[in-house]
């Protein structure tokens, strides 16, 4: 069988689990773009993976022409790769990507599973939009069902995603429910931590700057430290270290090995931020990946309110939840996680009744099913 993963960027760490999940099926290849300005994740060889990158400065969407120039780069590469390769499967996300999908399996035989990760904010927010707004939205939506009608599996991190937007076009029967669980051969070894000062750890993309505004401030106010780990574009990277800068308690880390640092950066921190803009749509319907390590690792998270994870989190007794606009509010939270220890401990204990849950071989092993389904239905 031959797997081709088709992605707009570096394999970040859910699409890393996908092929450590899927290689055992057979040969993989990962056709892939490095956005020079915006190199947030760090490349992990894998052994008998292929990778085919092409290197490329993508300009924002403000730049049009220049944009649609280099798209067409990507696709031409895309395609020529796929030609190349004549995978049986083709996994991918993002509309742009599985619009050269679509076209290429016009002329060639191929399953294609698609998977989402958040939505376009227009298909989900609800407020009053402009003539324009509304025609352009309609068009998308066009397109989109147009290009799904590739499409085989449709896999969600989160369920509402489907609820929301999918289910009127795709059928239940092509959706696949991937939570975002760790791979726990990453955090092999894993030890908590139980000494020194009070530290809240951001891990992940750098992104939402108002939110990362919001820890710096609240960290400053409750007198707890900080480290952020992780990498966005070189804007994001420059203002978060203006913005730290002559603030001892708060340390940067940068990009990190997911593979080879996560456990190590767990095992820095007593809670684990995961405020996003809740204004979001996307924000208040996604379950992140660190909902899922902080259970595994014992350690509270920190949410925002009003959205789909405050609702588990609170289900499952596994963090606190604050406002995503207030720093006295959140630094209450800081505060209190601090302060109370019998907070922490049923917390934890909490997240000990469900460490067994957030394993990915659990979930492995249904996807390799389905793919190897997918492949014997288009091997007939």
């Amino acid at each position: 069988m031959k797997i081709a993963f088709v992605l707009s960027h570096v394999p970040n760490p859910r699409m890393y689990k996908r092929i450590n999940a899927l290689k055992e099926l057979g040969d993989i290849t990962v056709i892939c773009v490095r956005r020079l300005n915006q190199d947030v994740y760090s490349l992990i060889n894998i052994e008998n993976v292929e990778f085919r990158i092409k290197e490329l400065i993508v300009p924002p969407f403000s730049k049009t022409m220049r944009r649609m120039w280099v798209n067409r780069r990507i696709a031409s590469f895309i395609t020529k790769s796929l030609n190349e390769i004549r995978p049986d499967i083709i996994y991918t996300a993002g509309l742009d990507n599985l619009q050269i999908v679509y076209t290429y399996t016009k002329k060639h035989q191929a399953k294609v599973v698609y998977e989402v990760a958040d939505l376009r904010e227009s298909f989900i927010n609800n407020v009053p939009k402009s003539f324009c707004r509304r025609v352009m939205d309609s068009c998308i939506c066009t397109l989109e069902r147009r290009y799904f009608s590739c499409i085989d599996t449709l896999v969600v991190t989160s369920r509402e995603f489907y609820n929301v937007h999918y289910t009127k076009f795709v059928v239940k029967e092509k959706l696949f429910e991937l939570p975002n669980v760790p791979d726990l051969s990453a955090f092999k070894g894993f030890e908590r931590k139980t000494t020194g000062e009070f530290t809240i750890g951001f891990i992940g993309a750098i992104r939402y700057l108002s939110q990362m505004r919001l820890l710096i401030d609240a960290s400053e106010k409750a007198g707890v430290k900080v480290f952020f780990a992780g990498g966005g574009s070189v804007e994001e990277e420059e203002w978060l270290l203006r913005s730290t800068q002559g603030k001892p308690w708060i340390e940067i880390l940068g990009k990190y090995n997911y593979t080879r640092d996560i456990k190590t950066l767990y095992s820095k921190a007593d809670a684990i931020y995961s405020v996003y803009d809740a204004d979001n749509p996307n924000v208040r319907i996604a379950l992140p990946n660190k909902l899922y390590e902080s259970v595994y690792c014992g350690l509270p998270i920190i949410v925002a309110k009003n959205t789909y994870l405050e609702r588990l989190v609170e289900s499952w007794g596994v963090g606190v939840c604050t406002s995503h606009t207030s720093v006295n509010d959140l630094a209450a939270c800081l505060e209190r996680l601090r302060d109370d220890m019998s907070l922490r401990n049923r917390i934890s204990d909490n997240c000990f009744k469900r460490k067994n849950e957030m394993d990915m071989s659990l979930y492995s092993d249904k996807l390799k099913n389905r793919i190897q389904e997918l492949f014997e239905t288009n091997c007939f």
